[in-house]
């Protein structure tokens, strides 16, 4: 978008959208000869200032590299974690046509990955009033044990993640996706901002995150941890876990 002729040397931009690349060319007009620069910028990304706010991972590309425009990441092991270019019911939760995050975590999780969102905006009041819901997958059976860790941060700082609770698929196989939701009722600090590090107890794990959600806890949240054992040809024993007792 052009601004026509400028006399002074320098011009504000109003409007413009956050966390997006910009770039911006100046030229210097003398009599018929023009001569320009150019250079670009990215605007400081916005706050999540309103939930459920919702991420399929659908929307941004996929390939190494490639993350939600304004989360960030940090890993001591290779370019994870990314939105996987894989696709299929195993690879993308939503449709089965689109992506997930492929969070890759490397030898028994000492070198662990993690993934930021945006914070949330101080406008939405305490954050153990939230949670954070996610469907999990391993595209294939593996022996490996595949997982995350959920957690808050300060902004921009993964030194300050404070674990709330670990996540760990209870089988893997392709179209396994299980849901799973963490509340951050017992949550006191001062971080707003939710992040994931992979978890695993084994050589590897790389489960796929899709679909994530943050949310305010309902005031009767579902029952978690489900799982069915004793099982006969005619019987079976369900247990659980109690929210609300969290």
């Amino acid at each position: 978008t052009g601004i026509g002729a400028v006399t002074e040397t320098e011009y504000t931009f109003t409007n413009l959208q956050s966390g997006s690349q910009y770039y911006f060319k100046v030229e210097a007009i003398c009599g018929s000869d023009t001569v320009a620069t150019i250079v670009d910028t990215r605007t400081e990304c916005a706050t999540i200032t309103s939930v459920p706010f919702v991420e399929n991972f659908d929307n941004w590309g996929a390939g190494t590299g490639v993350i939600p425009t304004c989360w960030s990441k940090d890993g001591s092991y290779s370019s994870y974690p990314y939105i996987s270019s894989s696709t299929g019911a195993g690879y993308d939760h939503t449709t089965g046509s689109g992506h997930a995050l492929y969070m890759y975590t490397y030898a028994s999780g000492s070198t662990p990955t993690y993934i930021m969102l945006p914070p949330l905006d101080s406008t939405l009041g305490a954050m153990n009033q939230y949670q954070v819901s996610f469907s999990m997958n391993y595209a294939s059976s593996s022996s490996y044990v595949h997982g995350v860790i959920v957690g808050i941060c300060e902004e921009s700082d993964f030194s300050t993640f404070v674990p709330i609770d670990t996540v760990i698929l209870s089988q893997a196989g392709t179209n396994n996706w299980e849901c799973s939701e963490v509340p951050f009722s017992n949550y006191a600090d001062s971080g707003r901002t939710v992040a994931l590090k992979g978890y695993t107890t084994t050589s590897y794990c790389y489960p796929y995150i899709d679909d994530l959600t943050i949310s305010v806890i309902p005031t009767c949240p579902r029952p978690r941890d489900v799982e069915v054992d004793n099982i006969t040809q005619s019987d079976a024993t369900i247990h659980w876990v109690d929210s609300t007792a969290s």
